[in-house]
């Protein structure tokens, strides 16, 4: 299987839009290059594609063009129509079938807090410790299920975990500050004499 950011580079290689694994075909192929820099991102990822046989360098840099030039394989075709059609999470990436994810209840949120799936099924917490963690079999059926639901890959999430204490709940005892004593005054000495 491929990745989002690979199906962007082959599907923009043969003329579709792409943007996160959102593919949008053209009618008809009208290309099948992509140039990329020798030393950068894109290349390696073509190289990648390369050794599993989903595109091929069809030329290196000459003279004048210092670019790899790359074109998708008919595996490469193929793995970009399964990847439109394999389910994704919430980042556009096919779900791993032995990852862990968490499930966003999709249709609201509670203040600025995301509305995470409790385990089993079982209803929906904003507390993200009480919240399911789903294999990704698991959360495809749902979120093919519900249509409106995401799946956030668990380090994805955790990453992004903000910690904090509201403020209301606090009592809290005014004390008024303490008075700093203010530091004495120096006098010059008079140099005039």
């Amino acid at each position: 299987m491929i990745t989002s950011n690979e199906c962007d580079l082959m599907a923009h290689a043969l003329g579709h839009e792409s943007y996160r694994g959102a593919v949008k075909k053209n009618k008809a192929e009208y290309r099948n290059y992509f140039a990329a820099g020798p030393d950068g991102d894109d290349n390696k990822i073509w190289e990648g594609l390369s050794t599993r046989g989903l595109a091929e360098l069809s030329s290196g840099p000459r003279a004048g063009y210092p670019y790899n030039c790359w074109t998708v394989t008919e595996r490469g075709k193929e793995a970009i129509e399964l990847f439109i059609l394999a389910p994704k999470d919430a980042l556009g990436d096919v779900l791993d079938p032995v990852g862990r994810y968490y499930l966003e209840e999709g249709t609201q949120v509670v203040g600025n807090c995301v509305l995470w799936w409790c385990p089993d099924r079982a209803g929906y917490t904003c507390d993200l410790s009480a919240a399911g963690i789903y294999d990704g079999n698991e959360a495809s059926s749902i979120v093919r299920l519900r249509g409106s639901d995401h799946a956030w890959p668990e380090d994805y999430i955790l990453a992004r975990v903000h910690r904090h204490v509201r403020v209301e709940p606090l009592d809290r005892v005014r004390v008024a500050p303490k008075k700093r004593a203010k530091p004495p005054t120096r006098r010059r000495k008079d140099v005039s004499a």
